[in-house]
């Protein structure tokens, strides 16, 4: 069932973060194709802006659970503009994708010679089958360090906050789940955390999809970096359901 929501996801993906691209949510897509972004991470600032995408094509299934899709990157990556401006830096990147579902993001960047903007987010991601009175819980841990002796800050854009998990629709667009991580700073070469949690709580409503996502603005030439998890879980009569429809198949 999964490989088959993951064929629909890669499917979908671009089609809705090409959509709210228009209205000016999401890393635009030039081309929607069945090669779809499934994670960006975009940088802006007055030195210009650029983006790093990533494909469906690029995830592998996890080796740990067969459920499951990631990607990661390890090597820094510079986005610059058409005259060799770096406008930010990219340290490392990662993505989980379960079947549970949940996703799971990581990240590590620098900001350039301006304050820069970063928003970093997920595709829409379908959950099927949909989950009706299950739970939700989510999660962001984020880590700050100065670099310069002025002192550090990140600035929550989502709202006041750095993170956000949707549901049923797009990051930003979609009926909020979580908003978490406040505006914090860092000492003169110090280094500083936030992190926030939330559930697992009740979801009321049928859930047919889940994106999350975040947006801050980081001071010139400092870092930030965080994980973030974001998990459904159907309601317990809805696993007990589950499983014995599975042990009635496997008895024919």
């Amino acid at each position: 069932m999964f490989q088959n929501t993951m064929r629909a996801f890669l499917g979908r993906a671009g089609i809705a973060m090409a959509a709210v691209a228009l209205v000016g949510g999401a890393v635009a897509v030039a081309d929607v194709n069945p090669q779809s972004v499934v994670f960006s991470i975009e940088a802006e600032s007055d030195l210009g802006s650029g983006s790093l995408l990533v494909y469906g094509y690029e995830m592998t299934r996890s080796t740990d659970f067969p459920d499951a899709w990631v990607w990661s990157m390890d090597v820094a990556q510079d986005i610059v503009t058409r005259d060799g401006t770096v406008v930010a830096t990219i340290g490392s990147g990662n993505l989980f994708i379960r079947e549970d579902p949940q996703i799971t993001m990581g990240f590590s960047v620098q900001a350039g010679g301006a304050a820069t903007t970063f928003t970093i987010n997920s595709a829409l991601v379908p959950v099927n089958p949909n989950i009706t009175n299950g739970t939700a819980f989510a999660s962001a841990a984020l880590t700050l360090t100065d670099t310069l002796g002025n002192g550090a800050s990140l600035s929550g854009l989502h709202g006041g906050n750095a993170y956000r998990a949707d549901y049923n629709g797009f990051v930003g667009t979609g009926s909020q789940f979580a908003s978490l991580v406040g505006t914090f700073g860092a000492a003169p070469l110090q280094t500083a955390n936030a992190s926030g949690s939330l559930g697992p709580v009740n979801l009321a409503p049928t859930v047919s999809d889940m994106s999350s996502g975040l947006r801050f603005q980081l001071s010139s030439r400092d870092l930030a970096s965080g994980t973030t998890d974001y998990v459904l879980t159907p309601e317990p009569s809805a696993l007990v359901l589950a499983a014995f429809g599975a042990l009635m198949l496997r008895r024919r």
